[in-house]
């Protein structure tokens, strides 16, 4: 006999029925919870594995469990009255996510943009992943433009190009525009970054740049007090076949040096184009010396100039290493110091000096202050180099400064195999970076002989020993360095005492050399706007060089990274306001267009320009850059992780 179709479900169907709902529920609840701490991964962790592969992984990580309560709770169907297995899970489930979007919105809060909720960082995270969705897409990007992570016309179709908000020339496929701006002018910026303003010349940096077109060109910024960054093009293109570029320096009057294809020196002035210096390059004869290649350079006031130079003598055919200047204004070029000079006298009739055997100049501000690293031979014999192991093994070092404008009066400030004071059990070894402050002091980053990878930043000067820096710090977790290398990579200080270095995150360290303990840290994971091209906000994936340029502003070589994954070099401007909002000003990126040359006034720097013509040779058109040049060609041994 046939039933009743429209007869009520038996118990047993109805109470299927439930247990399948429960079930279907359970489920639901995982995936989507699921889901929201998977991407709350991603917004996290993105800037270290990109968008997707931190969406991946925070999935995998945030799904393991709710699958493996799924299905238990599936296995639980099969017994009887399983209602109370599956509340279980339920529960279970509800904990789980619960502890999972605690931990990862607690990371958001403690990123420091302090500019929007960790909601609208998640939705800004997220947009690129889901904002195609019909529905979700719209939501999450009016929530990240509410927190100011999203520019309002972000997703809005393409628009026909217009000139930029500072009256700079449109790219022809709409990107960013061409900026001209004077110095005096007060610029327009994208929403969120410190407001830049004109005022005293206060810094001046150079970055190479190799077009699409194959053009190359070092671009100087003239930093302004107000934060203005003012750009210059020195074209190097005609120049192009004696080699690429190994080393760039610009002093703070705006004079540059450009070491191409590690032997040849091209130099500009202000007011003039570059010009192949051979007075200074290979085949040039310094004395009876002639120079075979150039390791690295530093130029100050006026053009005055110091190499570290390898020079050739006929006689004995052996090749030496030399430190070379010539002073500002042009003259002979000579030698200051070369290997095999004597630093110590024997202390015994019979036995060997102490001798110099090589050289090495840390980056300075372009002020005219220089400090250089000079290897010793004890006794005259290489010990040689193995930086392996608990201890390594080098030759003696010392430290030289001076200024640039006599650089026969370089005088020794610190040397290894000293013990200094605040460290106990500690000797010198080896040198970092350092820096010359004006009243004579050299702060500097040092290792020691008891632990190789180990040590501190030190400050000394002539005469008047070593002492260690903020010593009371040691050990403690405020302290802004590591007592383990790298510590304080591309450590610059400026003239108010504010220093600011690259830690082994990729993360610019600033602070007060006074006060070490109040040193914050930003850039890293920082949004990179570019003016006119707001639209486009990338985040800093990796800060590699940072220098100081007075007042409020640093200049940092970064590595960007896009929604989509992609990776680009850049050099951003960061004010201490955009430090704490998790901004930078983006001046040069690798695919971005270069900036046009400044228009302005000339800076009024007393210069013989001679034969030079002060007429400025007509601007190319807009040109795309393919890779960039900062702050390359040092590289420092205890840069590296012991």
């Amino acid at each position: 006999m046939n039933a009743d179709p429209t007869a009520a479900p038996s118990p047993p169907t109805r109470a299927r029925d439930r247990r399948l709902r429960l079930l279907i529920a359970t489920v639901a609840f995982g995936v989507l919870f699921g889901l929201l701490a998977g991407v709350a991964f991603a917004a996290w962790a993105g800037a270290l594995l990109g968008a997707v592969g931190a969406l991946i992984v925070g999935l995998a990580l945030a799904w393991v469990l709710p699958s493996f309560l799924a299905a238990r709770a599936a296995v639980a169907l099969r017994r009887k009255r399983p209602e109370g297995v599956l509340l279980r899970r339920l529960i279970a489930l509800f904990l789980v996510v619960l502890v999972q979007t605690t931990v990862f919105l607690a990371g958001f809060v403690n990123l420091g943009q302090g500019q929007a909720s960790p909601t609208q960082e998640l939705s800004a995270a997220a947009l690129p992943l889901l904002g195609a969705l019909p529905g979700i897409g719209p939501s999450l990007a009016d929530n990240a433009r509410q927190g100011g992570l999203l520019p309002d016309d972000a997703r809005a179709p393409p628009k026909t190009p217009a000139p930029g908000p500072d009256g700079g020339t449109p790219a022809p496929d709409g990107g960013t525009p061409v900026v001209d701006a004077g110095p005096a002018a007060t610029l327009s910026l994208p929403a969120g970054l410190q407001p830049r303003a004109g005022g005293r010349p206060t810094a001046t940096v150079a970055a190479g740049a190799v077009t699409t077109d194959g053009d190359v060109c070092v671009v100087v910024w003239s930093v302004r007090f107000g934060g203005q960054a003012t750009p210059r093009l020195v074209e190097l293109s005609a120049l192009s076949a004696l080699g690429p570029v190994t080393r760039i320096e610009a002093s703070s009057d705006g004079f540059v040096a450009v070491v191409l294809g590690g032997g040849q020196l091209v130099t500009a002035s202000p007011l003039g184009p570059a010009t192949h210096d051979k007075a200074l390059s290979r085949g040039a004869r310094v004395g009876d010396l002639e120079l075979q290649g150039l390791r690295d350079v530093a130029t100050g006031p006026g053009g005055a100039l110091l190499v570290v130079a390898d020079l050739f003598d006929a006689r004995t055919s052996k090749t030496t290493a030399a430190l070379v200047a010539r002073p500002a204004g042009g003259g002979a070029a000579f030698v200051v110091r070369k290997a095999g000079d004597v630093v110590d006298p024997p202390e015994k009739k019979g036995e060997a000096a102490n001798v110099s055997h090589g050289f090495s100049i840390k980056r300075g501000d372009g002020s005219g202050a220089v400090v250089v690293e000079e290897e010793v031979l004890e006794g005259g014999v290489d010990a040689g180099t193995k930086l392996a192991g608990a201890q390594w093994t080098m030759n003696p070092r010392r430290l030289l400064a001076g200024q640039l404008d006599n650089p026969r009066a370089l005088v020794e400030v610190a040397r290894t195999g000293a013990e200094p004071s605040g460290l106990d059990g500690t000797t010198l070894q080896a040198f970092g970076d350092a820096v010359l402050l004006a009243d004579g002091r050299v702060v500097f980053d040092a290792n020691a002989v008891e632990e190789g990878a180990r040590g501190w930043l030190f400050s000394a000067r002539a005469g008047g020993g070593v002492f260690a820096v903020a010593p009371e710090l040691v050990g403690k977790p405020e302290a802004p360095w590591s007592p383990k290398a790298p510590r304080v990579r591309q450590l610059a200080i400026a003239g108010d005492g504010v220093f600011a270095f690259v830690n082994r995150d990729g993360a610019v360290v600033v602070g007060p050399l006074s006060r070490p303990a109040d040193a914050k840290t930003g850039v890293l994971r920082a949004d990179a706007l570019r003016r006119g091209d707001a639209a486009r906000a990338r985040s800093v994936a990796a800060a590699t060089t940072v220098r100081t340029a007075g007042g409020d502003w640093l200049v940092a070589g970064v590595e960007l990274l896009g929604d989509d994954g992609a990776r680009a070099e850049a050099v951003v401007l960061v004010g201490r306001d955009d430090l704490a909002a998790g901004r930078a000003e983006v001046l040069l990126e690798q695919g971005g267009l270069l900036p046009a040359p400044s228009s302005g006034p000339t800076p009024p720097t007393p210069v013989d320009a001679g034969a030079l013509s002060l007429t400025p040779a007509p601007a190319p058109g807009p040109r795309r850059v393919r890779s960039i040049f900062f702050d390359d060609g040092h590289d420092e041994a205890l840069w590296q992780p012991g």
